[in-house]
């Protein structure tokens, strides 16, 4: 009996590990590249650093999925490396890593095989990649060949447009363009021959992730969703289904308050309404007031062209912020360049003022924050006081001179120091 227990709870430890997703190495390049080679695998890489949000989505939501651990933990040896620290910035430079993340498979002599430049839209997208890179899937322009002749089987075709966009990331930036335009052509054709409640499987799902994400609230594809989230939810991973539920709405409020469009209520309301189970999974609890606050700032200032308006409801909204523990100086930075950006040719002289408080509350917050003290030089542009807009590039440009960036503030603060 206890050996039986032992087996039984063996079986449960061991689903336990196999469902952490990725297995990462923990030393260093070289005997994970040893390592590889003992086993006569691959060795993917995942070039990061600490700030790179897309480095986070994939951290959080692509390596820990169950499929994608149990593919990559048979046929390849994986490591984490973080370009800023320890041997990092050195295997970096010599593998030409300048994006982040940087995904690279190597062969057991260390040489390259693939590299995946940015964070892929599912882990679907992630594993075509890999069974490309392994030959587990037929490579994309075989199938765009037998495409070309005729084939249009709707399962082939959607098969090729995932696959598609793998095999156009891979390629230099100026040769993508041309092949998306393809893909989407593709998936316009197969949006038509099929209904919505067809569409209700994972391969259809990550078709409308890709192609009808954005403001797409109408769309009879994403409307379907909706309106059946439940039913979906069965087929889908929740956590999947509520991002491009969230983000779908979310993009709709911000496209129709910046069209001037009252819509954008209407889409608020169905945080409350329709959508409010998929934000109650989706731990998204404070969206509909954060999202008020965003869209009716947002309205005054692109609807109604009314300054004061907008700064009027993003005092409220730093007031919610700070309430919430949430207020930091890129809140304010987002407030300060939103407004500068869209009423530069209107703003008034008293209402420039009004917006260097919020400069100063957030400069408060960071001294040294350089968006802030750029904004600042721009509103004392505007309030023709050259010397004081002059210094504030200035020190922009002391500021960022050690930055990655450093090439790009100093040439566009001495366009702005030379327009004065």
């Amino acid at each position: 009996m206890k050996k039986v227990l032992l087996i039984a709870l063996l079986a449960i430890f061991s689903v336990g590990v196999n469902a952490q997703g990725i297995q990462f190495e923990q030393g260093t390049f070289a005997e994970a590249l040893t390592k590889a080679e003992k086993e006569n695998k691959l060795l993917f890489v995942d070039f990061y650093t600490t700030w790179c949000g897309p480095c986070k989505k994939m951290s959080k939501t692509i390596f820990t999925q169950d499929e994608v651990g149990a593919f990559f933990n048979q046929n390849f040896i994986s490591l984490k490396v973080d370009a800023e620290k320890g041997e990092g910035p050195e295997l970096a430079g010599k593998y030409n890593v300048k994006g982040f993340p940087t995904m690279i498979f190597f062969n057991g002599d260390g040489s390259e095989n693939k590299r995946l430049v940015g964070a892929t839209p599912d882990a679907g997208f992630f594993l075509s990649f890999a069974k490309q890179v392994t030959g587990d899937e037929t490579p994309f322009l075989e199938k765009y060949e037998a495409y070309k002749k005729g084939n249009r089987n709707l399962d082939f075709v959607r098969s090729l447009i995932l696959s598609g966009g793998v095999y156009a990331s891979t390629l230099p930036r100026e040769e993508q363009g041309p092949w998306y335009e393809k893909f989407a052509d593709m998936a316009s054709w197969y949006f038509v021959c099929k209904q919505p409640q067809q569409m209700m499987n994972k391969d259809d799902f990550r078709l409308i992730s890709m192609y009808l994400d954005g403001p797409n609230n109408g769309n009879p594809f994403v409307e379907h969703i909706y309106n059946n989230y439940e039913a979906w939810k069965k087929v889908i991973p929740v956590e999947d289904l509520t991002m491009f539920i969230l983000r779908t709405n979310n993009q709709s409020i911000h496209d129709s308050y910046q069209k001037g469009n009252l819509k954008f209520r209407e889409y608020l309301a169905a945080i409350h309404g329709r959508l409010a189970q998929a934000h109650i999974d989706g731990k998204a609890n404070d969206t509909h007031e954060v999202m008020t606050y965003v869209a009716e700032a947002g309205y005054c200032l692109h609807g109604l062209k009314d300054v004061d308006g907008y700064l009027d409801w993003n005092e409220k909204y730093k007031a919610y912020q700070k309430e919430k523990g949430e207020l930091d100086a890129r809140s304010y930075m987002a407030t300060v360049g939103n407004c500068l950006h869209a009423s530069k040719d209107y703003i008034s002289e008293k209402q420039v003022k009004r917006l260097m408080k919020f400069i100063e509350l957030g400069l408060k917050l960071d001294a040294n924050a350089s968006t802030l003290i750029e904004n600042k030089g721009d509103c004392y542009a505007l309030l023709k006081n050259s010397e004081k807009a002059k210094e504030c590039y200035n020190k922009v440009i002391e500021l960022t001179k050690d930055s990655r960036h450093a090439d790009y503030y100093k040439e566009n603060m001495t366009k702005k120091i030379q327009a004065l």
